[in-house]
């Protein structure tokens, strides 16, 4: 397994922050190894994920909430995936994501040796889009209640992962 925790300031309230990660169908719009999620139910979602050479199915569900101050998703099939991010409130209008990120490294990227560091690296770079993600509802006034969860797919959205997130891709060839 390999584990790697990183974190982030996020402009807008704990509430709105808990609210949008608990949206599991919404991840392909910030994580970039998740292309496609579509909600099975309140806690779980499909997921189609791109790792390496290799196109992953999992089912992914929440197994720990506290709202405004925990969330934990695990897949449950497939290559272990599991993530717990808890949340800080900073001020009224600022929150402290901490994720920690733990995959089977071997499972989902079998013909690489990632290094603890490209993990970090990802991470941080997935937590940079959520940043982006989450202030940019936040300033629509489009907070995570009034966002039609569903599904989302990120095919012809490449663009917006040309930036920060893609060059990770790019550099490593695996997420």
């Amino acid at each position: 397994m390999s584990i790697t925790t990183d974190s982030i300031e996020v402009q807008v309230p704990v509430h709105e922050a808990y609210e949008q990660l608990a949206q599991l169908a919404d991840y392909p719009r910030f994580m970039s190894s998740v292309t496609q999620a579509r909600a099975l139910d309140q806690d779980t979602s499909h997921w189609v994920m791109a790792l390496g050479d290799g196109v992953f199915e999992t089912d992914v569900r929440i197994t720990e909430r506290t709202p405004d101050e925990h969330l934990a998703v695990q897949s449950i099939d497939g290559p272990r995936f599991r993530e717990s991010m808890t949340f800080q409130q900073l001020t009224d209008a600022s929150t402290l994501i901490t994720a920690e990120l733990d995959i089977d490294a071997k499972a989902l990227l079998p013909r690489h040796a990632p290094s603890q560091e490209i993990l970090s690296r990802q991470l941080r770079a997935d937590l940079g889009r959520l940043k982006e993600y989450v202030e940019q509802l936040a300033d629509d006034g489009g907070g995570p209640n009034l966002i039609a969860s569903g599904s989302a797919t990120i095919e012809g959205a490449e663009g917006s992962r040309r930036g920060r997130g893609a060059m990770l891709e790019e550099e490593e060839g695996l997420f």
